[in-house]
């Protein structure tokens, strides 16, 4: 028998400490896995780590990197435009775009702003996306 990549790094019917069962070798370093904060919300830690590293990479799409500053001051630039516009807890902004570092900050002002996205790929016939917006009751 040849070991391969889904090898496992315990003998079969063996369980880690916690219970669970092993991982194959191969997933191990994708183990990128970390507690996600229930009491906060993805624009509060957003904020959190623009506090600690504001010249941190935030995004990366292809070539492209935005940094924590960069992402906040486009962000609750949007927001600013999307509560003038009348977004509000409640309220359904659609997004029709590909995506792309401005769809982050699309996502992140509406979010800011109060909203809930409704997310339309430009790919979705005509009638779709009509349907979606109808349904969804998007007014932005």
């Amino acid at each position: 028998m040849t070991m391969n990549e889904s090898t496992l790094l315990m003998p079969p019917g063996a369980k880690e400490a916690n219970g669970s069962l092993p991982v194959p070798a191969a997933n191990l370093a994708n183990q990128t896995e970390v507690p996600f904060p229930s009491h906060q919300c993805l624009p509060e830690i957003l904020e959190e780590q623009l506090r600690k590293t504001p010249d941190g990479c935030a995004l990366v799409f292809g070539e492209r990197t935005m940094t924590y500053a960069e992402l906040h001051e486009r962000a609750n630039s949007l927001a600013f435009e999307l509560q003038k516009l009348g977004t509000a807890p409640d309220a359904c902004v659609a997004v029709l775009m590909n995506r792309s570092l401005e769809m982050m900050i699309g996502l992140l002002a509406i979010w800011k702003a109060g909203g809930a996205y409704v997310p339309l790929d430009p790919s979705y016939p005509r009638e779709r996306i009509k349907y979606m917006l109808s349904d969804s009751g998007a007014r932005i």
